[in-house]
């Protein structure tokens, strides 16, 4: 018993949102590669949390990037410098990140939604699969239980409706507690059932 009864609504608002920043992280993770940096797939993560793995990526770049055969403290020197550069790449990336990810506010979007295949920032499968399913609700036999239950309250609420329809005295044959009109039966402000007996002397 696997069938979907409902998707909820919140689900289209929170892939919508994370959706419309792709298109900025991607210059976000621009800035990286224009610098020489090899991004990984999880790289807006590795972003929103330090950037520990990119932090060791630069090192890497700067001490390939200088040759073997400079002295050790020219060499040095180069190596400091590049590094300078790619830490400044990198503490903009994840200012970046950061804002479009609003991750210091009391709704921030998910850092895990993003992947980058061969530099390219797009909705990662695995969290769009794991996240729409937390919004979706599937059938079990509870919840068919409880539908067929609905519904029967329902048929019982309709019809009771039609009873009165044509009855100059009623308003509703059930209603709510803050509706005026004369019924039989209504829901009080607690939800409770309650049953205005005295009213069938209408009918």
């Amino acid at each position: 018993m696997n069938e979907i009864i409902q998707v909820l609504p919140e689900w289209q608002r929170i892939k919508a949102g994370h959706e419309q920043r792709v298109s900025d992280l991607q210059t976000a993770v621009n800035q990286l590669t224009e610098a020489g940096l090899d991004v990984a797939d999880n790289c807006i993560t590795d972003l929103a949390n330090g950037a520990k793995e990119l932090y060791g990526i630069a090192q890497k770049k700067a001490n390939e990037s200088v040759g073997t055969f400079m002295l050790p403290a020219v060499r040095k020197k180069a190596v400091d410098e590049n590094m300078k550069y790619l830490n400044e790449v990198i503490q903009s990336a994840i200012r970046d990140v950061n804002t479009l990810l609003a991750l210091n506010s009391s709704n921030p979007l998910s850092p895990d939604a993003y992947c980058c295949k061969d530099g390219v920032v797009q909705i990662s499968d695995e969290w769009f699969k794991s996240k729409q399913e937390q919004y979706t609700i599937r059938k079990t036999a509870d919840r068919e239980k409880a539908q067929q239950l609905m519904e029967a309250v329902e048929k019982a609420i309709n019809a009771l409706n039609d009873f009165v329809k044509d009855n100059e005295y009623f308003g509703k044959g059930i209603t709510s507690w803050d509706d005026n009109r004369r019924c039989l039966c209504y829901l009080d402000g607690y939800g409770n059932f309650k049953v205005e007996e005295h009213n069938l002397q209408y009918i």
